[in-house]
């Protein structure tokens, strides 16, 4: 096949996955009742169009190559010119996924989190499944877990005072429980490809898209679990204390998920 319709192809392919991702796997009900699942199917839409944009560089490169090799024919000019033809081809995919990025701008929703302006750790106060608990003394309301697993030495599982002072106790078990899920199904690997591929391709709207559904996914799946494990109304009504007067995206979205659970539970 000729080269340039080759890259013509590949870059039709890169376009392609990404405008579906941002269309079909963005506000997808069924996704967000399978959200790994989801995190899966985001991973491998954005893993065939980064080998397809670099099987298109490499393609443009051999081809520059090959026409600087026939620089020597009867007719060398055409083969420099001939050489700048792929990397046309790439410049016209990557204006044209410029254009594809900015119109959908409007999909990608910052999705800031509340977060204590200084936060001052206080010892271990008690442990969850054998994960410390530390206390953060701050009357902002915050629960959040760090660590590679529930079996790395440094695991630990924050609450803030704030946090302590509103929720009952079956709403902090619930909580306990959702951050737990992060530690135990290891969620730092996908986070953390997902917002490194992010800072890559930072200009690429798909891949800031990839990043916070991605975080999004992580937490129904860890909502989903703790909602099945307890009390299915608690952590519904823990979120609902944490999120505030103005709940953002994420907690809208987890919020409606967690009452879809308990209907079904109900039904």
């Amino acid at each position: 096949m000729n080269p340039i319709a080759l890259i013509a192809l590949l870059l039709e392919w890169v376009m392609l996955v990404s405008v579906a991702a941002a269309s079909v796997f963005t506000n997808n009900t069924w996704l967000y009742r399978r959200p790994h699942l989801g995190v899966i199917l985001w991973f491998a839409a954005f893993a065939t169009a980064g080998v397809a944009t670099a099987l298109a560089v490499f393609i443009a490169f051999s081809s520059a190559f090959e026409a600087w090799l026939a620089t020597d024919s009867n007719d060398p000019w055409v083969a420099i010119a001939a050489s700048f033809a792929p990397w046309l081809m790439l410049a016209i995919g990557g204006i044209s996924l410029a254009l594809v990025t900015q119109k959908m701008e409007q999909n990608l929703e910052p999705n800031t989190r509340q977060k204590a302006d200084a936060l001052k750790l206080l010892p271990p106060s008690d442990s969850y499944k054998s994960i410390p608990i530390i206390t953060v003394a701050t009357d902002e309301p915050l629960a959040l877990s760090f660590g590679k697993s529930v079996d790395a030495e440094h695991s630990r599982i924050l609450i803030s005072q704030g946090a302590l002072d509103v929720l009952t106790d079956d709403e902090l078990l619930a909580v306990m429980e959702h951050e737990y899920f992060h530690l135990k199904s290891r969620h730092w690997l996908p986070s953390s490809s997902a917002k490194v591929i992010s800072l890559l391709s930072f200009r690429v709207i798909t891949s800031r898209l990839l990043a916070r559904e991605v975080s999004l996914l992580l937490e129904l799946a860890a909502d989903k679990n703790s909602a099945t494990k307890h009390n299915r109304s608690a952590l519904r009504s823990a979120l609902t204390k944490l999120a505030g007067e103005s709940p953002n995206r994420e907690l809208r979205l987890r919020l409606a998920h967690l009452q879809d659970i308990e209907g079904t539970a109900t039904n």
